[in-house]
């Protein structure tokens, strides 16, 4: 499939992992979102559903119509545009895609994506990591007794979004964290997926105490350029928490 399925500004927000995609296809089956597949420069288009995954996970079936002159429209048509475009929206475009035959009648089969967007319009919406697993952050900054020699100072995530995190600061701030500031060679250990090795830059700087402003902080860091792995980490953990938050809500 074409992978040119990104607007201006919604590069950074392409799923290239196959593991991530799966989830996101399966949540999209699980929760029966709606989907429309459009072709013909989006002159045609209908509603759907997600019925089924194939064991190989090579494979998704989605209801089809019963107007039998669109279907074969649709199936001659080069290339498809399935999307969701509520809440957080889904893209992705199939070019294989037949009428196959289920047990309950026929069903839209296509390939399971190789890339999809997921697109969140807040792409700073903050997710609270879980208290009893805490997210470590390192951050190299130069150390204060020898200008010369980097340290390591290591602060846990308050919040993490697609777009970077914050860090609560509960003692003076180092003087290297200024806004404007960019840190190369961060850390952050993100459990049971790994380590992503990131650039941040320091966006700002809120006091949280009134009395005290420099005992407690809130520091808002971006992520500069992510390397796709390390994209690939923030974008699972991400997920996974949504997916958590949205089990516990429903429980």
């Amino acid at each position: 499939m074409t992978t040119d399925i990104a607007q201006p500004g919604e590069e950074d927000f392409i799923v290239r992992h196959d593991l991530q995609i799966l989830q996101i296809l399966k949540a999209l089956k699980d929760e029966e979102n709606d989907l429309k597949v459009s072709f013909n420069h989006g002159d045609d288009d209908y509603l759907t559903r997600i019925i089924h995954i194939a064991a190989d996970h090579q494979h998704l079936y989605l209801d089809i119509t019963i107007d039998e002159g669109f279907n074969k429209r649709m199936v001659a048509s080069p290339e498809l545009l399935i999307h969701k475009d509520n809440g957080i929206r889904i893209k992705w475009k199939a070019q294989k895609h037949s009428v196959a035959k289920m047990s309950d009648g026929h069903a839209l089969k296509i390939e399971v994506p190789q890339a999809l967007v997921r697109l969140q319009r807040r792409e700073l919406f903050r997710l609270k990591p879980p208290m009893l697993t805490p997210i470590p952050c390192e951050i190299p900054v130069p150390d204060s007794k020898n200008p010369e020699e980097i340290k390591n100072i290591q602060y846990n995530l308050a919040d993490v979004s697609l777009g970077g995190i914050g860090l609560i600061i509960q003692n003076d701030l180092h003087p290297a964290i200024e806004v404007g500031a960019t840190f190369e060679g961060c850390r952050i250990d993100f459990p049971n997926l790994g380590q992503a090795l990131l650039n941040l830059e320091v966006r700002n700087i809120i006091s949280l105490n009134s009395d005290k402003p420099e005992e407690k902080h809130r520091i808002g860091l971006e992520f500069k350029k992510p390397s796709r792995s390390s994209e690939g980490l923030i974008q699972q953990y991400t997920f996974n928490l949504e997916r958590s938050l949205l089990v516990t809500r429903s429980a």
